[in-house]
């Protein structure tokens, strides 16, 4: 099993050097309006910080790993239930990271399970995780559904088809903004009163 691969389908492996590996919420971060060098920075400063460990993670207890087991539950035999699994996808000279709460393996299909808590996701974040997980069921040939898991229940969200208009739209979406944290440029917004690199920023505040 290989870290490019750790669910151990088969996914290719092997990167060159120089490659830059982004998640998922910072490129969507950039879509959204937010400044590529500011989010860098402010991931930069999260990777110095102490990491705080809750008891519940990994261990089954809390409610979000039970709702979890329980949609699991409803599967036929033959499946198996990965927590926390990461997904990726790759773009020239970037890794885009994704990570899905869940994801039920068997009979051909991969499910990615989204916990949604008590917050409903926002719809690009949907879209764009959609567009992960299809992207690794094409690679492993599987069919992929994405279920949004939340404590009133468990509910299906539709992917768009791959090759479609709006598939085609989060793909080209996704690279504009992988390109753009690629390349770290300023830009300023609203949010430049309080970012940590204000002081000496060549972008002009708006």
């Amino acid at each position: 099993m290989s870290p490019r691969d750790p669910l151990d389908l088969g996914a290719p492996w092997g990167l060159p050097l120089g490659v830059h590996f982004f998640a998922l919420s910072q490129v969507l971060a950039v879509l959204r309006g937010a400044c590529p060098a500011r989010v860098l920075e402010e991931a930069r400063r999260a990777r110095k910080a102490p990491r705080s460990r809750t008891s519940s993670q990994g261990k089954g207890g809390s409610l979000q790993s039970q709702a979890l087991k329980a949609v699991f539950a409803r599967f036929p035999g033959g499946y198996r239930l990965r927590f926390r699994a990461r997904l990726e996808l790759h773009f020239p000279q970037a890794v885009v990271r994704a990570q899905l709460d869940g994801l039920l393996l068997g009979r051909g299909e991969t499910v990615g399970l989204k916990w949604a808590g008590t917050a409903s996701p926002k719809r690009d974040a949907l879209e764009a995780l959609g567009f992960c997980l299809q992207s690794f069921a094409q690679r492993n040939g599987l069919r992929p559904r994405l279920l949004l898991v939340t404590p009133q229940g468990t509910f299906s969200h539709a992917l768009a088809p791959v090759g479609s208009f709006a598939y085609r739209r989060m793909g080209e979406a996704l690279e504009r903004a992988v390109e753009a944290l690629r390349q770290g440029a300023p830009v300023a917004g609203r949010g430049c009163g309080g970012c940590p690199l204000r002081h000496g920023c060549p972008a002009r505040a708006l």
